[in-house]
């Protein structure tokens, strides 16, 4: 499940300009918007982080994006 922001403590420790043991997370902070009544509309927006399982934040994005929120029905935007 994505995190509903990325939180000042987690994004002062991994962005700070040095190389330390433990700043090699990745973050993939997202929008989804669905298309209703003819325009988009604001739906959801979150973070995820790379984990041991599926790892890489893109195949998290995917597989929660896959799972919980599509429907053939619908046109999203995503970014």
């Amino acid at each position: 499940m994505p995190w509903p922001r990325l939180y000042p403590k987690i994004f002062d420790f991994n962005f700070q300009n040095i190389n330390s043991y433990g700043r090699k997370s990745t973050f993939l902070c997202f929008e989804v918007e669905r298309w209703k009544n003819g325009s988009f509309l604001n739906s959801l927006k979150g973070v995820f982080r790379n984990q041991l399982n599926p790892g890489h934040a893109e195949l998290c994005f995917l597989d929660w994006f896959c799972d919980v929120v599509l429907s053939p029905h619908v046109q999203y935007r995503v970014t």
